[in-house]
C-alpha cells in the first residue's frame, strides 16, 4: 500500500496551488482528482467536437497570488490573458449601451470618458449616488464586517441613498454578472469585500480575458510543474471518505482501494467536500458551519455562431435578463470559429433544473431583449451545470465559511469557500491553498 507524506483531494485550483508549494519543499504529495482532468471549476475540454469551459472566467488586474502561482511554472500572465480596459452593460430598460472603464491606469481616457459620458441610461445625479454609497461601504466593511453581512447589498444601496439607476446598472449587473445572485441576495459584506483590494492596488485595476482554453494557456503548464517537482496526479480518482484511526486521519478510501498519508488535504468544491465529511467516520460537530454553509448552482451556456455575436470581446453584464454575463470569444479564447459566446444564465437556482434545449430557448428569448441577435446562427451549443461547486454568498453566510486548519488531527482544508479575504474566485482558491499548505508544514513538523 503506498504511503505519502500529503494526499490532496481535488485538482482545482486550490489543489494544486498546495500541492506545488508542498512539493517544492520536497513533500511525497499525490494529487486526486474525482473527473478525466485536472483543472476543476477553470478547466476546458473537448466536448465531442466542441472545446468548451466550466464557465466564462476573467482575470482581475490587481490579482498577486495567482499570477504568483503561474510564474512558478513560467507563465507570464501577460501572455495569456488580453487585458480589457472597459466593459458593457446591455439593459431592456436602456437603448444605449452603457459603458465602464475599469482600467484607471492603462486606460484613463476610457474610464474618463466613462465616467463623463453615458449621461442617456446613467445620469450624473445616478453617478453621484454612489460615491456616498462606496465611501460607507468600504469603511463598513473595516469597521464591523459581521453587521454588514448580515443585510443585502440591495437593502444597503437604498439605505444609502443610491440612485435607482446606478443600483440596476451597476449593483445588479455585478451581483448576476460575478456571482450569478440578484442584490437583494447578495451580502453587502461580500459586494464590498470584492472591491475593498482595489483601492491599495487601484493603478493594477483591469479585466483579463484567457488567449485560449484555460486548462491550454494556464493549468496544464501548472500540472506539468508540479510533475517535475516529484508531484503525482491520479486522475478518474474519487474519494469515497477519510480513513480514521483514533480520531485522526490517516488516509482516503477510494472505489476498491486505500491511500494513506501523514496528512490529507480536502481541496474539492464545497458540495463534494460535505458528502465526504459526512461519509467519514469523524465527529460531524467539528465541521458544523460548514456542513450548514449552503452551496449555490452556477449554469453557463456555449455557443458557436455563423458570425461574432458582438462587435467586441468584451465582458458584458445584461441585468434586467437571465443573461448574467457573457462575452464574444471568437477573437480571443476560441478564435478556430466564426462566431463564440459563453452566457452565465442567472439566477442560477432558478435554472439549474433546466433541460439544455430549454436553455438555449431562454437564451434566444433573452437576448432579443437586449438586441442580441443570435437566434439562426448557432451552428453548435453546449450546457455546463455545476450544481453545488460554489458557496451562497447570500447574508448571514461568510461567518460559516471554516478556516483551512481543522481541529482533527490529519486534516486541512482547502478551496475558494474557506475563510479568506478573495472569496469565490480563482485569487480565493489560489491563497486558500498557500494557506492551506502553510498549515499542513506546520502541521508534519510538530
Amino acid at each position: 500500500m503506498d504511503q505519502y507524506d500529503v494526499i490532496i483531494i481535488g485538482g482545482g485550483l486550490a489543489g494544486i496551488s498546495c500541492g506545488i508549494e508542498l512539493a517544492q519543499n520536497n513533500y511525497k504529495v499525490l494529487i486526486l482528482e474525482k473527473s478525466p482532468h485536472m483543472g476543476g471549476r477553470t478547466a476546458s475540454w473537448d466536448d465531442h467536437g466542441m472545446l468548451v469551459e466550466t464557465g466564462s472566467h476573467r482575470v482581475i488586474g490587481y490579482y498577486k497570488h495567482l499570477p504568483k502561482l503561474l510564474k512558478k511554472a513560467g507563465v507570464d500572465i501577460n501572455d495569456i490573458v488580453s487585458w480589457e480596459d472597459k466593459l458593457d452593460v446591455l439593459s431592456p430598460k436602456h437603448e444605449n449601451v452603457t459603458t465602464f472603464g475599469v482600467a484607471p491606469l492603462f486606460g484613463p481616457f476610457t474610464l474618463i470618458r466613462a465616467m463623463l459620458g453615458n449621461n442617456q441610461s446613467f445620469s450624473a445625479k445616478a453617478k453621484l449616488s454612489l460615491a456616498p454609497f462606496f465611501k460607507a461601504g468600504l469603511n463598513e466593511y473595516k469597521k464591523d464586517p459581521k453587521r454588514l453581512d448580515q443585510m443585502s447589498i440591495l437593502e444597503f444601496a437604498r439605505q444609502n441613498g443610491v440612485h435607482k439607476d446606478a443600483i440596476h446598472l451597476f449593483i445588479e449587473a455585478l451581483c448576476n454578472g460575478i456571482f450569478f445572485t440578484p442584490p437583494e441576495r447578495f451580502s453587502a459584506y461580500v459586494f464590498f469585500g470584492i472591491l475593498a483590494p482595489a483601492p491599495s492596488r487601484f493603478y493594477k485595476m483591469r479585466i483579463g480575458g484567457f488567449l485560449g482554453g484555460m486548462s491550454e494557456v494556464m493549468f496544464n503548464s501548472l500540472v506539468y510543474h508540479f510533475e517535475n517537482l516529484g508531484g503525482k496526479i491520479m486522475l478518474n480518482s474519487e474519494v469515497q471518505r477519510l480513513i480514521t484511526e483514533e480520531e485522526r486521519v490517516e488516509g482516503v478510501s477510494l472505489n476498491e482501494s486505500n491511500i494513506l498519508a501523514k496528512h490529507v488535504v480536502l481541496a474539492t468544491e464545497l458540495g463534494a467536500a460535505k458528502q465526504i465529511i459526512n461519509q467519514s467516520q469523524i465527529d460531524l460537530i467539528n465541521f458544523y458551519s460548514m456542513l450548514k454553509l449552503p452551496t449555490a448552482a452556477a449554469v453557463s451556456v456555449q455557443l458557436e455562431l455563423t458570425e461574432p455575436a458582438l462587435e467586441h470581446d468584451r465582458t458584458t453584464f445584461a441585468p434586467g435578463t437571465a443573461l448574467a454575463s457573457f462575452s464574444e470569444q471568437s477573437r480571443s479564447t476560441f478564435t478556430h470559429v466564426p462566431g463564440r459566446i459563453s452566457i452565465i444564465i442567472g439566477p442560477s437556482d432558478r435554472y439549474i433544473d433546466y433541460k439544455d434545449d430549454s436553455l438555449l430557448q431562454l437564451v434566444y428569448e433573452e437576448s432579443e431583449k437586449i438586441g442580441l441577435n443570435i437566434n439562426g446562427k448557432v451552428t453548435d451549443y453546449r450546457v455546463v451545470k455545476h450544481p453545488e461547486e460554489f458557496y451562497s454568498v447570500a447574508p448571514g453566510h461568510d461567518l460559516l465559511r471554516p478556516v483551512q486548519k481543522t481541529v482533527v488531527p490529519g486534516l486541512t482544508l482547502a478551496g475558494d469557500y474557506t475563510k479568506q479575504p478573495f472569496f469565490s474566485t480563482m485569487e480565493g482558491a489560489v491563497f486558500s491553498g498557500e494557506l492551506a499548505s502553510k498549515n499542513v508544514k506546520k502541521e508534519l513538523n510538530i
